[in-house]
């Protein structure tokens, strides 16, 4: 018997276990036809949205940008159209489950916009990862398309290491495939055609066994809880013993040069491995970092509970780019508590929750080891809106976008600091890809819209899939009104 298809058991299990996020006070209309492959409309075919906040962000917070929540679902009529209110520039992902056709995905959608979505005749993947020395392996698999980025399913392995994915979407796709006791393979490239059944059997190499222990460096104290894994990404990622003590069986996945080390309160560590043969061991000994602390509160001074709160830093240091990303969900009386964090590095706090404009603030010194936001009162948003055209004034569709900016009180926390004063490492410029950017793409009419917009300067950017930039424009947004629609002309 073989398994069943564990992607269509995602989004059901996406579907029934999220709640509706907290409704933005403006939302618009996403409106879209859906079509057979033959072109004819479908009736009856259930189409959901749902929203993760990372989404349309630079966040290297991936829990954050996978936390999925359902924004609402719906069902085609007779002529197969839909139509759902959404948050305003907020991006969202749109399913559409409708047997026998491929199950549809595709990522940051916008309200405003009118999709046409043609469903695709399956192609199916099938295979068996088994370990080095024949016996099933236990992995996750994830494929997606090649150029348009969008999972076209996503499981793992039963227990005798088979996979069956059997409405799969055509195309060029890469297949991952993470075992959980052997090196990550390369990924596959595979162009799927409607009706294939693609069989893909894999034995993994051995790798290495990767074992140590997490210390902490002033006590010698060993740490439990602490996460390993290869690169920052903390792939195949494993948890220490109550004694400090881990083993990584299988080390050794291609593209991973290095092993991280995180521990709550602990600056993370990166060390290296040799890849010879043999057993290899490695000690993290972890030096405690700074705190930061604060409350989230409304406008009179109610906290704000579960809201998103990141703390962030980037810097070079002996010619590496290093990242402090930390982040965690407001308490219910609205504090938050985050530790960690490099102490020479000049952090930053951002503040997100639907519904409200995304706050940054350069934060102050530490004192006794504490950097101390207090409290971070959330404002309504205010929604960028415009259009991209070209030279001949007709709007350009599908194209990206990117919004770039912060809150005009970014210094209030630290009026007279090093991020207020462009010193050394602490520059805006070094986090406005990972912090101060939104991406989205234009519309069917070139339209484009961000939602959770602060008062402060900003530019917005248009350009190709390459990065080239087609045109850019800075404008100010100013408290308790929305700018003027943008006008982004493309010169040639």
């Amino acid at each position: 018997m073989r398994p069943p298809c564990l992607w269509t058991l995602l989004i059901l299990a996406l579907a029934a276990a999220s709640t509706p996020c907290t409704a933005q006070e403006i939302r618009d209309p996403l409106i879209g036809t859906v079509l057979a492959p033959d072109g004819k409309p479908v009736t009856g075919a259930r189409v959901a949205a749902f929203r993760a906040g990372g989404r349309g962000t630079g966040f290297l917070d991936l829990d954050y940008k996978n936390d999925f929540r359902r924004m609402g679902v719906t069902k085609t009529g007779k002529d197969g159209r839909f139509a759902m209110h959404l948050p305003v520039g907020l991006p969202c992902r749109i399913t559409v489950d409708h047997k026998p056709y491929a199950l549809f995905l595709r990522e940051d959608c916008l309200p405003g916009d009118d999709i046409k979505i043609q469903l695709l005749t399956p192609a199916t993947v099938t295979g068996q990862i088994t370990l080095a020395d024949g016996t099933p392996a236990k992995a996750k698999l994830r494929g997606w398309h090649r150029y348009k980025l969008d999972d076209v399913f996503r499981g793992e392995t039963d227990k005798n290491g088979r996979f069956h994915f059997d409405r799969v979407a055509p195309g060029p796709i890469r297949i991952d495939i993470d075992p959980e006791n052997a090196p990550s393979p390369r990924w596959l490239e595979v162009t799927l055609t409607a009706g294939q059944t693609f069989e893909h059997n894999v034995q993994l190499t051995a790798g290495i066994k990767l074992s140590g222990r997490v210390i902490d460096e002033a006590t010698g104290t060993p740490l439990a809880g602490a996460r390993i894994g290869e690169g920052w990404t903390l792939n195949r990622g494993v948890t220490t013993k109550a004694d400090g003590t881990f083993e990584m069986l299988g080390y050794g996945s291609e593209g991973y040069q290095s092993v991280h080390c995180k521990a709550d309160g602990y600056v993370k560590q990166v060390g290296t491995v040799s890849r010879k043969d043999g057993p290899q061991e490695i000690v993290f000994a972890m030096k405690r970092g700074h705190t930061t602390t604060g409350r989230v509160v409304k406008v009179h001074g109610k906290p704000v509970a579960n809201t998103y709160v990141q703390v962030f830093g980037s810097a070079r240091f002996n010619g590496e780019q290093y990242h402090n990303c930390l982040a965690t969900r407001t308490a219910a009386d609205g504090s938050f508590r985050i530790g960690g964090l490099r102490p020479d590095l000049a952090p930053v706090v951002v503040v997100r929750k639907d519904g409200y404009a995304t706050q940054v603030y350069a934060l102050p010194d530490a004192k006794n080891n504490v950097r101390i936001a207090g409290e971070i009162v959330l404002t309504p948003p205010r929604i960028v809106r415009g259009q991209l055209i070209g030279p001949d004034g007709t709007p350009r569709p599908n194209t990206a976008v990117a919004l770039v900016g912060y809150n005009e009180d970014r210094h209030r926390l630290d009026p007279d600091g090093p991020m207020a004063n462009n010193v050394g490492n602490a520059r805006w410029s070094y986090i406005d890809m990972y912090v101060g950017r939104r991406k989205t793409r234009t519309d069917h009419l070139g339209r484009f819209a961000f939602g959770d917009v602060a008062p402060g300067d900003w530019q917005v950017t248009a350009s190709t899939d390459q990065s080239n930039e087609l045109a850019r424009t800075a404008f100010t947004v100013k408290a308790k009104i929305d700018p003027k629609p943008i006008k982004l002309a493309v010169s040639k």
